[in-house]
């Protein structure tokens, strides 16, 4: 049954809805004859296809990252941040994730498809992947020191590596670039021409940041709180959702990290439990960041 609209006067909740967002959905909060108010839910990696309104918008992120979408262009909205779209503007949005840049952003390959519309997709969402990255990162490089193309990748993978609870050997993001540094190279020269392209050039010819610094650290900061928290429910969750998950897991971190965690019975038996008492230790040796 249809949840009943807010009336003129009524106190109206809207808030980030933290641990409950897994199950929450989307609802029509308030409706008049000239307004009205939607908490919209998009789980990650989700889009809203492409739309508009006869009136004037507003587009207000409660927690996450969505980016809106338009014909001429795109805005990223984090936390707290909104943005008013004209009327009748055509508009999508897409719900993503701090970790899908940095992973996509990496040579891939699209083995298997449905279909040619369905290979159009993705290999049109990848592409997206490093120009993300590069306009999320440049507001955060160091403006007092000559900056590479290479500089601002090994910063990107850090940012997003810092942003999970990851099993990984410190420099684990710089290594990456280093194998294949002329591929870098060329993807980044691609992803800055096409940051230009949407967003123009500056008067000397640089091309543009997405936000001022201090905003993008401050968003940073956030994403990071968040994806460490997500990543700590997603290892809890997986301890008892597979046969074995435990040991897999202490397997991963051993392999990735250099440790030699041995499990013991009681933790394969409540394995929640055991992941919680082990986390800490973790953390204290530098085996996960």
């Amino acid at each position: 049954m249809a949840l009943p609209h807010a009336r003129p006067l009524d106190v109206i909740a809207v808030r980030p809805l933290g641990a409950a967002l897994a199950e929450a959905v989307s609802t029509s909060l308030l409706k008049t004859d000239r307004l009205q108010l939607l908490h919209l839910v998009l789980p990650a990696h989700k889009d809203q296809p492409e739309h508009h309104v006869d009136d004037e918008c507003t587009i207000h992120c409660l927690e996450g990252d969505v980016e809106v979408v338009m014909p001429g262009g795109s805005r990223r909205l984090g936390p707290g941040e909104l943005v008013v779209l004209p009327a009748q503007q055509r508009h999508s949005l897409r719900a993503r994730s701090v970790s899908v840049w940095a992973r996509f952003a990496q040579p891939s390959r699209l083995v298997w498809a449905k279909d040619e519309e369905a290979r159009r997709e993705v290999v049109g969402a990848v592409s997206q992947a490093a120009p993300t990255l590069f306009q999320l990162t440049m507001p955060v490089m160091d403006t007092e020191v000559d900056t590479s193309i290479l500089d601002i990748w090994k910063r990107g993978f850090s940012l997003t590596y810092g942003a999970e609870l990851r099993a990984e050997r410190k420099g684990r993001s710089f290594s990456i670039v280093d194998v294949d540094p002329g591929r870098y190279e060329r993807f980044g020269q691609a992803a800055l021409a096409g940051i230009a392209q949407k967003m123009g050039v500056g008067a000397n010819g640089e091309v543009p940041l997405l936000v001022r610094s201090d905003r993008m650290k401050r968003r940073w900061r956030g994403m990071s709180r968040k994806g460490k928290a997500l990543s700590v429910i997603r290892l809890m969750k997986a301890t008892t959702t597979f046969a074995g998950g435990v040991d897999y897991t202490a397997w991963k971190i051993n392999r990735h990290a250099g440790t030699e965690i041995v499990v013991k019975p009681w933790q394969r038996r409540w394995p929640i439990i055991g992941a919680l008492t082990l986390l800490p230790r973790l953390l204290r040796r530098g085996a996960i960041r």
